[in-house]
C-alpha cells in the first residue's frame, strides 16, 4: 500500500530527530529530485551535505511539526529545529546557545518519494539568536 502524501513528507521531516539523514535521504528523497529551495543552488546531494553540517552544529537537536496541510500530491509543513550549538556554523562561533529555526516547506510527492522541495526560513534570525543579539531588528 503506498502512503499518502502528508505521512510521506511529515516522517520524512520527523526522521531528522533519528540524525540518519543518509536512511532519511534513500527512503523520503527522489534521486531526481528538483530543488527549488536558495535559487535551486542545491541538488539532492548538496542539500544532504548542507542538512548534515546542520545537524553536525547541534546537540540535543529536534526538529518538530507545527502544522502541516497537504493537498492532492503536495504538503506544505511548518517545522521548527532547535538545538544548543556545539560547532561553528554560517561564521556563527559556538557558544553554547541554544536556538530554534523556523521554516515553512512545501513537498512534493510521487511514488512514495519527495520530488521537489521548496523552502522559507528564518535563517538571519536563527543566526542573530545563536550569536546572542536579542535585539529585535529595526527597518
Amino acid at each position: 500500500m503506498e502512503r499518502n502524501t502528508q505521512e510521506v513528507v511529515r516522517r520524512f521531516w520527523e526522521s531528522y530527530n533519528d540524525q540518519d539523514l543518509d536512511k532519511s535521504w534513500e527512503t523520503y528523497i527522489a534521486p531526481s529530485l528538483v530543488n527549488h529551495a536558495f535559487g535551486g543552488a542545491y541538488d539532492r546531494d548538496a542539500w544532504l551535505g548542507v542538512e548534515k553540517g546542520f545537524l553536525d552544529a547541534f546537540d540535543d537537536f529536534h526538529a518538530e511539526i507545527v502544522k502541516q496541510v497537504s493537498e492532492d500530491d503536495a504538503a506544505a509543513t511548518y517545522v521548527t529545529f532547535s538545538g544548543t550549538q556545539v560547532k561553528d556554523f554560517y561564521g556563527v562561533p559556538s557558544v553554547g546557545n541554544k536556538g530554534t529555526l523556523r521554516a515553512m516547506f512545501i513537498d512534493r510527492v510521487q511514488d512514495g518519494k519527495i520530488v521537489e522541495h521548496w523552502a522559507q526560513a528564518d535563517v538571519s534570525g536563527f543566526l542573530e539568536e545563536l550569536a546572542g543579539n536579542t535585539t529585535p531588528f529595526a527597518l
